[in-house]
């Protein structure tokens, strides 16, 4: 996460999963833990399943500074029209 997001209109047009993540790589920009902290309320109050990926630093895949009320891993628990729409028939 690069800056602070309103999910709201977005979950409102059917937005039904959110992946969010720090950036990574040796010139990565630091995640404000505000901002997350503000999505994970967003999504639980919209009832949205939240994964969060990493923090943001040099090597992708890392927790470091999320604390555990923040490091979210959640999945959807239905099946999406899309993913029934793909099923072979």
């Amino acid at each position: 996460m690069l800056a602070p997001v309103n999910w709201r209109p977005y979950f409102d047009h059917g937005l039904k999963w959110l992946i969010v993540g720090g950036e990574s790589g040796p010139n990565f920009r630091p995640m404000d833990l505000s901002w997350l902290a503000d999505t994970v309320e967003q999504c639980r109050a919209a009832g949205v399943p939240l994964f969060v990926k990493q923090d943001s630093g040099p090597r992708p895949g890392m927790k470091r500074r999320i604390p555990d009320d923040l490091w979210v891993r959640e999945y959807p628990k239905k099946v999406t029209r899309l993913e029934e729409d793909l099923r072979p028939r």
